[in-house]
């Protein structure tokens, strides 16, 4: 997972992390922020094989989705944020 916080007010990203214990923490300015789980993307080719360039589409469906929050900093202030990421393969 990625976390990601991006300035409300013009969309920008500012800040991102891939904590490797579910943990993050970044210094920010005071203002609105939305910040992200985002889940990697799918894997590459596996070492070894080809991946065919043209033919049938092959569909990856991911399943981790994160969560995202709109979370107001405060000048001097921590800001406590969790993020939850779901299994959405799992029935």
């Amino acid at each position: 997972m990625t976390v990601s916080v991006n300035r409300v007010s013009d969309g920008a990203l500012v800040a991102s992390s891939t904590p490797t214990d579910g943990r993050f923490r970044f210094r920010l300015k005071r203002g609105l922020y939305d910040v992200s789980a985002i889940s990697p993307g799918p894997p590459p080719c596996p070492p070894g094989y080809v991946c065919p360039a043209e033919g049938p589409a092959v569909v990856v469906m991911l399943c981790e989705v994160g969560e995202t929050q709109r979370v107001r900093v405060k000048r001097h202030r921590f800001t406590r944020v969790e993020l939850y990421v779901r299994n959405v393969c799992i029935a």
